[in-house]
């Protein structure tokens, strides 16, 4: 038996001693591994999809993974480092980044966008790097707020990927690490003012936190999610958020559940740097570019403070902001997250990819302001569109939307999986589930929202076996209606269904 010492220094949240087989750990090993690629592929994009989709975890694994504990994250941690010198990527350089480093489980994307569009509206050249991606896997990497071009990924990706193979190792990084250290390769030799790097999951293990002199920390609100890996209770998920604090570098965070602050306020102190709680945006005080639901006032308020710490400004009142600060909340984007879309003049998509209990909670609360706005509309027309990963129970994440359908009625609700058809652009092909799995779990979800809301004969329900069939339908239907009816599509319960909806509805990648 190999014996792997956990290095946590609070017994009660950090994790004990794990114990593995050589089984076990060779079969950790493997999967780290790329699978065999063609070395005559083309070497262009599409080229580089296909390449980037061998390196995705299986289902399989991942189950496995999860059922550990989050046990293998250390081990992983270390290998991201490793891997970071085979593309000659040093501290020393990483440092250069000035890098703001953000972590939180609910709103950390929409900060990260909100803080590069200030930056970028103060004259700086951004680099943006966040997951997951939602119709393209060059949205992960941006620069100056907009994904890199294919030509640029290809040209990045294959570089990257000829360094890995070429250094005569067998360990090769899996997909989220490729992406991160090829973020960071790209934001390195494209000269990049500041890098604003979301974290993937956790913190403490995460791929990003080889950045070991970022110039800001942030995380924002802390909820239950991936408490297979990070813990099931807030402290426990705070302690891995908190992982991202460095000695001396500036921190920020948001209101928080008081055990999580707890936790959050002793790693501060562990690591010798000071947390500043940041209270929300006056409602009255700005315009924002992304929808201005309540939890968006908080990540606005953060990116404000966060862009002042970078810049060293000594404005410390959220009340007098600066142009650039007013600017480019007003620009800021980030689709699928409190997205209206108007598809049609009588046909407006809601997408958000909440996937957790208190984003659901959130999303229902812009859903009901959104029907507020059309309630002089005549004809009103609404459907859902759900899904939710198979780890996660559809009951909780539905209960919001049940209280939404109690006042504003849905006419249907649809259920299918994250999943596509035959015809999926290689950029949303997701090895990390099992077909069957995720098609009984759309069964699930059906059955769920039917208990939730009880007898409504009314009430219409559908599941579909791929996103497409289920998003083709739902336009079919929403013609049905006829165009004297407006009719409102909600997408929501994750942001893999967000981005194949997306995808079918043939919106360009933004």
């Amino acid at each position: 038996m190999y014996v792997l010492k956990s290095c946590c220094k609070w017994p009660a949240i950090g994790w004990p001693t794990w114990r593995f087989t050589v089984a076990q750990l060779r079969a950790y090993t493997t999967h780290n591994m790329a699978q065999t690629v063609d070395e005559g592929r083309t070497q262009d994009y599409k080229g580089a999809i296909e390449a980037l989709n061998s390196l995705q975890t299986n289902a399989a694994v991942l189950a496995a993974q999860r059922r550990s504990g989050g046990r293998n994250m250390e081990k992983s941690f270390e290998e991201t480092w490793e891997l970071a010198s085979r593309l000659g990527i040093t501290t020393e350089q990483l440092n250069t980044l000035r890098a703001i480093h953000i972590a939180g489980t609910k709103g950390k994307g929409s900060t990260c966008a909100n803080v590069e569009s200030i930056l970028r509206y103060s004259g700086r050249k951004t680099g943006l790097y966040t997951s997951p991606h939602l119709i393209a896997a060059r949205e992960r990497i941006r620069i100056d707020g907009q994904p890199i071009s294919e030509d640029l990924f290809a040209h990045y990706f294959w570089k990257c990927w000829h360094m890995f193979k070429s250094s005569n190792e067998t360990l090769m990084p899996t997909y989220f690490r490729f992406l991160t250290l090829m973020a960071f390769k790209v934001f390195l030799e494209e000269r990049v003012d500041v890098s604003v790097i979301e974290v993937g999951i956790g913190g403490r293990y995460d791929a990003t936190n080889i950045l070991e002199r970022p110039a800001v920390c942030a995380v924002t609100s802390l909820g239950l999610d991936h408490t297979a890996i990070l813990g099931k209770t807030l402290p426990e998920i705070a302690f891995q958020k908190a992982g991202i604090f460095k000695q001396g570098v500036v921190a920020f965070t948001c209101p928080q559940d008081p055990d999580a602050m707890k936790v959050l306020e002793r790693c501060a102190g562990d690591v010798k740097t000071s947390l500043h709680k940041v209270a929300p945006l006056d409602q009255k005080c700005i315009e924002l570019g992304i929808a201005a639901a309540p939890h968006q006032r908080i990540n606005a308020a953060l990116a404000i403070q966060i862009y002042r710490a970078w810049t060293a400004s000594e404005n410390d009142c959220l009340e007098k902001l600066e142009t650039e600060e007013i600017e480019g909340l007003k620009a800021a984007r980030w689709p699928g997250r409190n997205q209206l879309l108007e598809y049609k003049p009588n046909l407006t998509f809601l997408l958000d990819g909440a996937h957790t209990v208190e984003s659901c909670t959130a999303c229902a609360l812009w859903v009901r302001e959104e029907n507020r706005k059309f309630s002089q509309t005549k004809g009103l027309k609404r459907i859902m569109i759900f899904n939710c990963s198979p780890d996660r129970e559809p009951l909780d994440l539905l209960a919001p939307y049940a209280e939404v359908h109690a006042e504003y009625k849905f006419d249907i609700a649809l259920f299918c999986p994250n999943t596509g058809s035959s015809k999926t652009s290689p950029d949303q092909l997701n090895y990390n589930v099992a077909q069957d799995e995720v098609k009984a779990h759309s069964i699930k979800c059906e059955k769920s929202w039917n208990k939730l809301i009880g007898d409504d004969s009314g009430m219409k329900t559908q599941t579909f076996s791929s996103v497409q069939d289920c998003v083709t339908t739902a336009l079919s239907l929403a013609s049905e209606f006829g165009e004297q009816n407006h009719v409102m599509i909600l997408v929501t319960g994750s942001l893999h269904l967000v981005g194949g909806v997306l995808n079918t509805l043939d919106v360009p990648v933004s």
